[in-house]
C-alpha cells in the first residue's frame, strides 16, 4: 500500500459524538482507491458513511486468504460506490461493483465471466442478538457476460445474463430457515449446454422472464410461491 494523501480532521476521543472528516488517497497492489467521508470512531456504535472509489485491483493475490479450501480465484475489481457502515450491524451500498476477467476454481469447477457488474443499492443486517439472523436486500441490475461454467464433463456458457429488480433474504440459523422474495426481470441472450453426462446438448437463442418468487425454507421443508 502506498499512501499518496490522508487527512482526518476533528477526530477527538473526548468527544466521542464528534463526526471525524476523513480523505485517504492511496495506491494498493499498484491500483488507485480514493475515500472520502465521515467517521465517528470514538462513539458507542460506531458509523462510516464514505465516498468510495476503486480502479482495477488485482485480486489474484487474495486466494491466499482462502487457505486450504482449494479455491483460487482471479480478476480485477472495480467500485464506485457509497458506503454506509456500523461496528453494530447494518452496512449498505449505492453504486457499482464491477469484476473483470473473473476467474474461480475449484478442484471440481471451472468458472470464468468477461465481467460481472451490479449496479444499485445492497443493504445487509446482522442483529447482535442470541437468535442470529441475516438479512440483505437489494435493489438493482446485475450483468454478466461470457460466463463459462465447467463442472467435470459438463459445460454450460452464457454470452450475457441480466437481472433487473429487488432481491429480499433472511437467514435464520438457529430455526434453520431460509426466505427469499425475487421480484423483477431475467434476461438471457444465448445459452448453450453440454451435458456429458446425459448424452445432451442444449442451445437456446434467448429468453426473458419479468415476475415475483417467494421460497420458504424451513428445517428439511421448502414451499415456492
Amino acid at each position: 500500500v502506498h499512501v499518496n494523501k490522508l487527512s482526518i480532521r476533528r477526530a477527538f476521543s473526548w468527544q466521542p459524538e464528534e463526526t471525524a472528516n476523513v480523505d485517504i488517497d492511496c495506491d494498493i497492489n499498484g491500483s488507485p482507491l480514493q475515500i472520502s467521508g465521515q467517521v465517528t470512531p470514538f462513539a458507542k456504535d460506531p458509523r462510516v458513511t464514505a465516498k468510495l472509489k476503486l480502479d482495477q485491483l488485482k485480486i489474484d493475490p487474495f486466494s491466499g486468504l482462502l487457505g486450504d479450501s482449494g479455491i483460487s480465484i482471479s480478476g480485477l475489481v472495480s467500485l464506485d460506490t457509497d458506503l454506509e457502515l456500523t461496528q453494530k450491524e447494518d452496512g449498505s451500498h449505492d453504486g457499482i461493483f464491477l469484476l473483470e476477467n473473473l476467474g474461480l476454481k475449484t478442484s471440481d469447477l471451472e468458472a470464468s465471466a468477461a465481467d460481472f457488474k451490479y449496479d444499485g443499492k445492497l443493504n445487509a443486517s446482522l442483529p447482535s442478538s442470541s437468535d442470529l439472523s441475516l438479512e440483505v436486500n437489494s435493489d438493482g441490475q446485475l450483468t454478466a457476460t461470457r460466463l463459462d461454467v465447467k463442472l467435470g464433463e459438463d459445460e454450460i456458457k452464457e454470452e450475457k445474463l441480466g437481472w433487473k429488480g429487488k432481491i429480499e433474504a433472511t437467514v435464520q440459523p438457529s430455526s434453520k430457515k431460509v426466505q427469499a422474495v425475487l421480484e423483477g426481470s431475467l434476461d438471457s441472450q444465448k445459452s448453450t449446454a453440454n451435458l456429458a453426462g446425459a448424452n445432451l446438448d442444449l442451445e437456446q437463442s434467448g429468453f426473458s422472464w419479468k415476475g415475483k418468487v417467494q421460497a420458504l425454507q424451513k428445517a428439511n421443508d421448502t414451499a415456492i410461491n
